[in-house]
């Protein structure tokens, strides 16, 4: 049993701030898409803190879930936006939840004002008309059409565009394309090819399209052309130069349909200019409305939102399905407001740590020492390599001073020199939360596959470096149907190498995957994990390793208490651990929470109401319900804690072959093991 820190709030998976289907997210494109349509790496505008200050910034989409949750919806000056209580939204006083400001409205004080930089706009179809506009302003902006007449009384004809953006190059050959001019393309100049044709009927084609003005939809094409062409946006400035005066007019004019305000500019150093005038939301309507393809031109990065819009009111918006968007600067923009995804940190994926109150935190441990003298004192929650240097080696020195050892539980993706010189100082057992070589511990972390597997070699690393260090190292493995089905084998071979180095103790712990998270499809279906744990039980066996749950199994067996799962716990009270949060409170499990803050422990409870609950149902009568006690509340069927472990059938198929093993099956009661229960002391 353990005494452990919970600092922190786990699990980067249970974020629950979340919008209903529908509401709008700014792409890095300028388009505005449904949050349900969106796709893992598909490319957001969002903001991320530089030097202090908020500033616009591209990112990635991670991850998107869904669930069925109440919603409110927050209105404002100029719209609205519906999202559930929980989630945070950027204000000019800093990240403000409806939870939070709900009490406020309701006692007639006035809100903070959200932060609105963009207003979002109906997505416009590239129609034919906007096509031929496009191809119409790139010509004008920076394309030849001439023909040539030369002594020998022949005519040549020339079309090229030559850009150094091949987004403009292939949206053009695509629209070309469809008006039946197939183009050719080579390399122009350093950094710069071109598409040309020389024909007499594309020549005719392309000088009528761009002669002819046509609608509203040829206009708005034509703006997105002659922008991509000769257009730029720099500190919040958007200009279109052209040393023709006719086309400075026409891009004047046409700005004036859409309800843009402009001004052309004539300079005698340089070229005449058309500059868009309005604030930051004017210039993203502009992006939204024309669709120009280069995307560097259309980038806000480093510029800060400004505009804010006051909060009128808060109303509850029903039961709906809602998404949950994870992206990799943590946060993006949903109908022009700036939200946050979940607080996880961008260095690892575990969120940023509260003030600690180190004082009351020794205090509670103190009194747990003494009150609990056969608990282990872990440092755990969250990231604890991430905690400040001074908690971390209080925490570890307290445990050593009390248990002639500490503890301390990580991912060990950054481990750093004082702490390894700290492990050594205060006699330290790391247990290493990982769920097998990188391919298998792919789940793992945030960011793309690829990094995601790269941060797994980097905690391999820090494994055998620890143990080069003469450190003791075990491991903690969530097992699902990478590391279970599709790599056992390689994950097998991973326990051998790591017992070459001298680990050869751990947990395998099955992923019980809730259902507001995502990666459902990773959990193992009982028969899989039944087959899963047979396998590895006789793999153990056979090579010395001494893993749980089969030690937690032999245990219960014996009559000992179990580390975990076959405990007496429920959210009330977990006998299994005391977790102490940041304040210094006695608190439970946290996994029993999902993400939300764990209440204090119950005084003076009596632990066995899961118990009677249980024996009201199929758990009574059951052989292994002395031994199992009905698993892990976690795991309990639809996530309810009071019903059994969903896996109920794995542990019930585990008890029987660890019984089995180790003593002929009996005739009558499974009470008195002890001595039977010895003969697995050779491995376990």
């Amino acid at each position: 049993m353990t005494i452990a820190t919970e600092s922190f709030l786990q699990c980067p998976y249970e974020c629950k701030y979340c919008l209903p289907a529908g509401t709008r997210i700014l792409m890095l494109n300028h388009q505005w898409k449904p949050i349900e349509r969106l796709k893992e790496g598909e490319e957001i505008i969002g903001v991320k803190k530089i030097d202090g200050k908020w500033k616009f910034t591209r990112g990635k989409v991670i991850a998107l879930s869904s669930r069925e949750a109440l919603t409110f919806k927050l209105i404002t000056e100029q719209g609205s936006i519906e999202l559930t209580s929980d989630h945070p939204y950027l204000t000019s006083k800093g990240w403000r939840t409806i939870e939070r400001v709900l009490p406020c409205k309701l006692r007639g004080r006035s809100l903070n004002k959200i932060k609105r930089p963009f207003i979002p706009i109906d997505n416009q179809e590239e129609t034919l008309s906007y096509k031929k506009g496009y191809l119409a302003g790139l010509i004008d902006g920076d394309g030849l059409l001439r023909q040539y007449n030369y002594k020998d009384n022949l005519t040549y004809y020339r079309f090229r565009i030559a850009l150094k953006d091949e987004q403009a190059l292939e949206r053009a050959t695509s629209y070309l394309k469809e008006l039946g001019i197939n183009v050719k393309q080579y390399q122009f100049q350093q950094n710069m090819r071109a598409i040309y044709r020389e024909d007499h009927s594309s020549f005719k084609i392309l000088s009528e399209l761009v002669s002819n003005e046509g609608d509203r939809e040829w206009k708005r094409g034509y703006l997105a052309g002659i922008f991509d062409a000769e257009g730029s946006f720099s500190h919040n400035i958007l200009r279109i130069s052209n040393s023709n005066e006719e086309i400075l007019e026409r891009i004047h004019d046409y700005l004036s349909l859409f309800n843009f305000e402009s001004v052309i500019e004539r300079h005698k150093a340089h070229c005449p200019t058309v500059r868009l005038k309005g604030d930051r939301k004017e210039k993203q309507r502009f992006f939204a409305l024309t669709q120009p393809s280069i995307l560097r031109k259309m980038s806000f990065d480093g510029l800060r939102p400004k505009k804010s819009e006051a909060i009128i009111d808060i109303k509850k918006g029903g039961i709906k399905t809602v998404y949950n968007l994870q992206t990799d600067i943590e946060t993006f923009i949903a109908e022009g407001y700036i939200l946050h995804n979940c607080f996880i940190k961008q260095s690892g994926w575990y969120s940023t740590p509260p003030k600690f109150k180190l004082h009351k935190i020794i205090d509670t441990i103190a009194k747990l020492a003494r009150e609990c003298p056969a608990h282990d004192i872990v440092l755990h929650g969250g990231e604890p390599t991430t905690y400040p240097k001074r908690v971390f080696n209080k925490i570890l020195e307290l445990g050593y001073i009390m248990r002639g050892q500490s503890s301390i539980q990580t991912g060990a993706y950054n481990i750093k020199d004082w702490q390894i010189k700290a492990f050594k100082k205060y006699n330290t057992h790391v247990s290493v939360s990982v769920d097998g070589p990188p391919v298998c511990n792919a789940l793992r972390g945030k960011g793309s596959k690829q990094k995601r597997i790269a941060m797994g070699k980097s905690v391999l690393h820090n494994i055998y470096r620890l143990r080069e260090e003469g450190i003791p190292v075990s491991i903690i493995s969530v097992i699902h149907k990478l590391n279970a089905v599709k790599y056992r084998e390689l994950y097998k071979k991973w326990l051998l190498d790591l017992k070459s180095i001298g680990i050869t103790h751990g947990r395998m712990n099955l992923a019980c995957i809730t259902n507001n998270m995502p990666n459902r499809e990773w959990e193992l279906t009982v028969e899989e994990a039944i087959d899963f744990y047979t396998d590895l039980y006789y793999f153990c066996k056979e090579h010395n390793l001494h893993y749980s749950p089969f030690i937690d199994i032999a245990d219960r067996l014996r009559g000992k208490d179990a580390v975990c799962i076959f405990g007496r716990c429920d959210p009330f009270n977990t006998p299994s651990i005391h977790a102490i949060r940041y304040d210094g409170v006695d608190t439970n499990c946290t996994k029993l929470y999902h993400n939300e803050p764990p209440f204090p422990r119950a005084k003076d409870y009596r632990p066995d109401i899961r118990e009677k609950l249980l024996l009201e149902t199929d758990c009574n009568g059951c052989r292994w319900w002395q031994s199992c006690l009905g698993g892990c509340p976690n795991h309990g069927i639809n996530s309810d804690w009071r019903r059994k472990d969903k896996f109920c059938p794995v542990w019930k198929a585990l008890f029987e072959l660890i019984y089995n093993d180790i003593q002929p099956r009996p005739s009558g009661s499974i009470e008195h093991l002890d001595g039977a229960c010895r003969h697995m002391d050779g491995y376990l």
